[in-house]
C-alpha cells in the first residue's frame, strides 16, 4: 500500500502507540480496510479481564477484551483508541477521573487528570505527574 501520510514521522506517533500498554493492554495492532474508499485505519488494544470485567495482568486468569479506535489516518486511529481507553477512567496515581488530549494543552478543568503530550519528554504524561 502506498504511504500517503507521514504519521510515523509525527513525534507523537510512538508515544501514542505505547499508551495502551501503559493502561494495561497486553497487545496492540494497527490495521486498515481498503475494501472501499475511503481507506479506514483501525487501532486495536487487547486487555486481559477478570470475569467481572476488570483489567488484570497477563499472568492472571482472564479472558481477552478489546478496545478499538478508527480514523482516516493511522495516527487519528491511535488517538481515537487512546481517547476511548483513557477518557472516563481513573488515574492510578491521583484517583481523579482521567482524560486524553492528543496535543499540548492546559485544560481549565483541574478535576480531571489529563494525559497530554509533553514535547520536552516526548511522551504522553499525566497531569498529576508533571
Amino acid at each position: 500500500m502506498k504511504r500517503t501520510h507521514n504519521d510515523m514521522d509525527d513525534p507523537r506517533f510512538m508515544p501514542a502507540v505505547k499508551l495502551p500498554r501503559r493502561t494495561g493492554a497486553v497487545g496492540f495492532q494497527i490495521r486498515y480496510s481498503d475494501d472501499e474508499e475511503p481507506v479506514v485505519w483501525i487501532a486495536v488494544a487487547e486487555y486481559n479481564v477478570s470475569p467481572h470485567g476488570k483489567i488484570v495482568s497477563a499472568s492472571k486468569k482472564g479472558r481477552p477484551a478489546y478496545r478499538i479506535g478508527a480514523g482516516m489516518t493511522p495516527l487519528k486511529a491511535i488517538f481515537a483508541l487512546c481517547t476511548q481507553i483513557v477518557d472516563g477512567g481513573e488515574c492510578a496515581h491521583c484517583h481523579r477521573p482521567a482524560g486524553f488530549i492528543e496535543d499540548v494543552d492546559e485544560p481549565d478543568m483541574k478535576m480531571i487528570c489529563w494525559w497530554t503530550w509533553d514535547p520536552e519528554t516526548t511522551e504522553y504524561v499525566q497531569a498529576c505527574q508533571l
